[in-house]
This record gives structure tokens, C-alpha cells and sequence, in this order.
């Protein structure tokens, strides 16, 4: 595997852990929300 290739499959699984994480942030928020009000 070139070098390019693997720096883009590295920056795509960073992406997609960021996105989830902030899925997941978002979705801890509304549910504490709930939990408190």
C-alpha cells in the first residue's frame, strides 16, 4: 500500500471516529436533558 493511500484511509478513520463521537456527545446531551427536566 503507497504511503498517499494510507495517510487518506488514516484521515478517513480519524473523520469518522470524530463524527461518532460527536454523535455520541450529542446524543448523551439530549438524554441528560430529558433526565433532568
Amino acid at each position: 500500500m503507497s504511503e498517499r493511500m494510507l495517510s487518506f484511509k488514516h484521515k478517513n478513520l480519524y473523520s469518522g471516529l470524530l463524527s461518532f463521537c460527536l454523535w455520541f456527545l450529542n446524543l448523551l446531551g439530549k438524554s441528560l436533558c430529558r433526565i433532568w427536566n
